[in-house]
């Protein structure tokens, strides 16, 4: 179970911070899009097109909660966080 989650979220993050924003979303953006790059007000939720049992959720302090309902498993990244991460690297 652990390795499960410790997959699902090395290979989100992975996906996660080429992903992010550093700039005006753009208008067609989904909605999964705007809270994972840090757009999201906090209590906003989306669910995943690709699969159902995916939803992100954006908590008070701006952290994304990334849950899977079908493997049981939650994951949370920083989107500011990952946004500064990607700026000092480049």
């Amino acid at each position: 179970m652990n390795s499960k989650l410790l997959i699902l979220s090395v290979g989100f993050a992975a996906v996660a911070v080429p992903a992010l924003a550093n700039g005006p979303l753009a208008p067609e953006a989904s909605h999964v899009d705007a809270i994972v790059q840090g757009h999201g007000k906090p209590g906003e939720t989306a669910v995943a097109k690709s699969n159902s049992n995916v939803t992100f959720r954006v908590l008070d302090n701006g952290i994304v909660e990334r849950t899977n309902k079908r493997f049981g498993t939650v994951s949370v990244t920083d989107p500011r966080a990952e946004l500064h991460k990607s700026r000092d690297n480049r």
